[in-house]
């Protein structure tokens, strides 16, 4: 089972209800929170992983399918870290039981605000929303929440920590991210 802790301000966006209790995430990930990204008139929501801070991008438009569409953007985001695929499949396994929840750690929020204003600074920079670019460059961000690591390097070592020996090309995805961090300066030059 997992659990999705949304701000008020998404639990409102959305109109969901929340139950009053719930059980902690069973996941290498843990808990994800959710924020509202709001870019002009465009709407998106933030999830990020409460151990982790692996962050997902995705538009709010059709907030029914939230779910899955979460579910099948973490699994695209961990096979980007190199994850190999009985581990992905044993942590997306883990998803499997979804439960809506209302954000319970103040720290999380704080980080959770952190990705909100570094993802709204990228899209002023570039311009338009990119999800896939947005993802890459909270990627290369340092939080004190994480003891100053890197979002992808804790998801690789707690997958790894929980479902066994993953071998996880980190000069690989370092490439991926180098490359998209040059195309976000490359948009700024123009």
């Amino acid at each position: 089972m997992i659990v999705i802790r949304q701000t008020q301000k998404l639990l409102h966006h959305i109109g969901l209800r929340v139950p009053e209790r719930d059980a902690p995430s069973d996941s290498a990930l843990g808990d994800w929170y959710a924020a509202p990204l709001f870019v002009g008139r465009q709407r998106y929501a933030i999830l990020a992983s409460e151990r982790s801070l692996l962050s997902v991008v995705l538009p709010l438009k059709e907030s029914r399918t939230l779910v899955e569409r979460w579910r099948a953007r973490v699994a695209e985001r961990l096979d980007r870290l190199g994850v190999e695929p009985a581990h992905r499949d044993a942590e997306l396994g883990a998803m499997a039981d979804v439960v809506i929840a209302r954000a319970a750690s103040r720290r999380t929020l704080g980080a959770m605000n952190e990705l909100v204003r570094h993802a709204r600074w990228e899209c002023e920079d570039a311009g338009e929303v990119d999800a896939e670019g947005i993802e890459y460059r909270l990627d290369t961000l340092i939080y004190g929440t994480i003891d100053n690591e890197y979002p992808a390097d804790v998801a690789r070592l707690l997958i790894e920590q929980r479902y066994g020996d993953a071998r996880m090309p980190r000069p690989v995805y370092l490439l991926k991210v180098a490359l998209a961090v040059a195309r976000v300066r490359e948009v700024d030059a123009v």
